[in-house]
């Protein structure tokens, strides 16, 4: 189950609803979602 995989600590982290796979499609000032077990945050590129 993808929430065991967040259980471990691990996050999903996507941009503009779309899977972040590697970090070179992201730029400085780039706001991001990040989902973990225990809920979510958005986040600023720097």
């Amino acid at each position: 189950s993808p929430l065991a995989v967040l259980a471990k600590g691990y996050a999903v982290v996507q941009k503009k609803g779309l899977v972040v796979r590697d970090a070179a499609t992201l730029k400085t000032g780039d706001i991001i979602d990040v989902r973990v077990e225990k809920g979510s945050l958005e986040a600023k590129v720097i």
